[in-house]
């Protein structure tokens, strides 16, 4: 009996004076998958990364993320192109998911247009975070001021383009 208390005694205090994993080496307080909107300007290369962000929601979109490809693409991407191919008198019809589009038969609950709203908006938002991160880190010095204009440019750009397809997009009279 006394060996096997020696036994469980040894252990115990083997596995108590071990280090835990709170050591700043082995526990990631901040994954690299999920880096703050303060974190994402204070490096070129995460500025960068923050940029393709930015084209990535112009390109990919939310609508039917969680498929495996992600999602389809307002309002830059492969939905803004499919759509706009099938709003044309010389269509026919073969996939029922573009039937809305061919009959013009749009509403507001209409995937297209609460997609075509929340990717925009989403764009637009992003463009603005670019903004004003990357003019925080010009002033910070993180990057030069000639690199910064660069992406501050392309952002606005891309704000601006994006707001006029919302206002285009939406201004169409769908049901006539």
């Amino acid at each position: 009996m006394k060996n096997i208390f020696f036994r469980i005694s040894i252990v115990t205090l083997i596995v108590f004076s071990m280090n835990s994993c709170t050591e700043d080496n082995l526990l990631n307080l901040s994954p690299i998958n999920n880096i703050s909107v303060d974190d994402s300007f204070s490096t070129p290369s995460l500025i960068a990364s923050s940029l393709n962000g930015m084209y990535n929601a112009a390109a990919i979109g939310q609508y039917n993320s969680t498929s495996a490809n992600g999602g389809r693409g307002y309002v830059w991407g492969a939905a803004f192109v499919q759509q706009g191919d099938n709003r044309g008198e010389d269509v026919v019809n073969t996939a029922t998911f573009y039937q809305l589009t061919y009959t013009a038969t749009y509403d507001p609950t209409t995937a297209n247009n609460v997609y075509y709203w929340v990717d925009g908006y989403r764009l637009i938002n992003r463009a603005n975070l670019m903004i004003e991160g990357v003019t925080k880190a010009i002033e910070s010095g993180v990057i030069s001021k000639a690199v910064g204009d660069d992406y501050i440019g392309q952002a606005k750009f891309l704000r601006a383009i994006t707001h006029f397809e919302l206002v285009t997009f939406f201004a169409r009279p769908y049901v006539t």
